[in-house]
């Protein structure tokens, strides 16, 4: 695991930022990269395999993604949307 969502968003997103909002195989990366990490859940329950996050706290995690890649961000809230 990682020490934050914000130390992954600007170690493994942040570089290659411009690529991701035109490549959707770079794209798709990312995203599994969130999953790697556990940040594809985050307002599921624990006690269903998710991390239990509040709704504010979500929506924080989605700011931080759109500061790097908008494309990103929009496909992350989207599958949060799918999964609550």
């Amino acid at each position: 695991m990682i020490a934050s969502p914000e130390h992954l968003l600007q170690t493994a997103i942040a570089p290659q930022a411009a690529q991701l909002d035109r490549d959707p195989k770079a794209l798709h990366q990312a995203f599994q990269t969130l999953g790697n990490h556990g940040l594809l859940g985050l307002k599921v329950k624990k006690e269903v395999g998710g991390q239990g996050w509040s709704s504010q706290a979500g929506y924080q995690f989605t700011e931080q993604v759109a500061r790097y890649s908008g494309a990103l961000a929009f496909l992350q809230s989207q599958h949060q949307r799918c999964v609550q």
